[in-house]
C-alpha cells in the first residue's frame, strides 16, 4: 500500500504482528488504534481488483410497516449519518454507506427477515461501474461460512507476473487473516465489538486511488452471494434507481425465502418522489441461487 519497499515487514514479522492482533481485546480497543496495527501488516500488499459488469443490477431492502411505505427514493438509499447509530461491518457509527447485494435474495438474509415482515426491495444500476477493493474471498473463509461455491480468484490475471513489489507468501498470509476476521458472523449484543476490526480493515482498504467501495461475500447468506458497500459520493453520481417492490415475507429459512408482491414502483418522478402503482397481481418467489458481481482486472 503506502509503505516504501524497504519498510515492508518480512514474513516472520508479519506472522508476529498477526499474533499480536489476535490477542487484542476488541472490547476495549479503539478503531483508530486497530487501524494503526492493521496498516502495518497491510503495507506493501498488492492484488488485482474486480472489474464489475457495467450492466449489473444491485439490490437493497428495508423493512417498512403497514402505514409507512416510502414515498421518496432517498428513503431507499443510504441513511444520513445522524441515523447511523451503531457500528456496522464496513462503517463506524455516524458514517453513511450504501450497502447492497448482487442478487435480491441475499437482501432478506442481510435483513434477518421474518415471516410477516413488510419489505421494500429496491433495484439499482450502475451508470458507471465502481472501482472497488475486495476482502474475504479466500477458500478458508468460504469453508468456514459453509458456502456452496468456490471463491473467485481475482488475482488470476496477474498470477504469472513476478514483481518485486508483490511478496506472494506474505500477501497470502495477510489476505487469509483479513478474510477470517472480516467475515466473522456478528450477533447483536454478543460480539458487536468484532465490527471494530472489520471497520479498521475497510477504512484502510478504501484508502487508495479512487476507490468507490468494497466488495465482500455476504456473511448472512453463507458467502453464496456478493455484497457491495459503496461510498455516498459515488452513489449520488453514478448509481441510478430502477424500481421497487413492496413485499410481505411469507416464509424465510436457510433454504430460501418466499414473498408476496403487494405493490410496485417502476420509476420516480421529479424530486425523487416514488410513484406506486397501487395494485399488482400477486406472485410468489422462493429459493435462491449463487450470485456474484466479480471479474478480475489487474491493478
Amino acid at each position: 500500500m503506502a509503505a516504501a519497499t524497504e519498510d515492508w515487514l518480512p514474513l516472520d514479522a508479519v506472522e508476529q504482528k498477526i499474533r499480536e492482533l489476535r490477542s487484542i481485546d476488541l472490547k476495549s480497543a479503539s478503531i483508530d488504534d486497530l487501524k494503526s496495527a492493521v496498516s502495518i501488516i497491510m503495507g506493501g500488499a498488492g492484488h488485482a481488483f474486480p472489474d464489475l459488469n457495467p450492466n449489473q443490477y444491485i439490490y437493497r431492502a428495508r423493512k417498512f410497516g403497514d402505514a409507512s411505505k416510502p414515498m421518496n427514493v432517498a428513503q431507499l438509499s443510504y441513511p444520513p449519518p445522524t441515523l447511523v447509530i451503531s457500528d456496522q461491518r464496513v462503517n463506524r457509527a455516524g458514517t453513511s454507506v450504501f450497502y447492497c447485494c448482487a442478487i435480491p435474495e441475499a437482501t432478506y438474509y442481510e435483513l434477518n427477515a421474518k415471516e410477516g415482515d413488510r419489505v421494500v426491495l429496491s433495484k439499482w444500476q450502475f451508470a458507471r461501474p465502481p472501482r472497488v477493493n475486495h476482502i474475504g474471498f479466500t477458500p478458508s473463509a468460504f469453508n468456514e461460512l459453509g458456502s456452496r461455491r468456490a471463491p473467485p480468484d481475482f488475482n488470476v490475471g496477474i498470477a504469472h507476473i513476478e514483481h518485486p513489489m508483490i511478496q506472494r507468501d506474505r500477501n497470502k498470509l495477510v489476505e487469509e487473516f483479513l478474510a477470517e476476521v472480516f467475515t466473522v458472523p456478528v450477533v447483536s449484543g454478543q460480539n458487536d465489538h468484532s465490527y471494530k476490526l472489520s471497520i479498521a480493515i475497510s477504512e484502510i482498504s478504501l484508502t487508495g486511488p479512487g476507490f468507490d467501495g468494497l466488495l465482500y461475500p455476504t456473511v448472512a447468506m453463507s458467502a453464496n452471494a456478493d455484497n457491495l458497500a459503496l461510498v455516498p459520493q459515488y452513489v449520488d453520481t453514478h448509481v441510478r434507481f430502477v424500481s421497487a417492490d413492496y413485499l410481505v415475507v411469507t416464509h424465510h429459512a436457510p433454504s430460501g425465502t418466499q414473498t408476496e408482491l403487494l405493490d410496485q414502483c417502476v420509476f420516480s418522478s421529479i424530486g425523487g418522489n416514488l410513484e406506486w402503482s397501487g395494485y399488482s397481481p400477486k406472485w410468489y418467489y422462493g429459493g435462491f441461487t449463487s450470485g456474484t458481481v466479480s471479474g478480475t482486472k489487474p491493478r
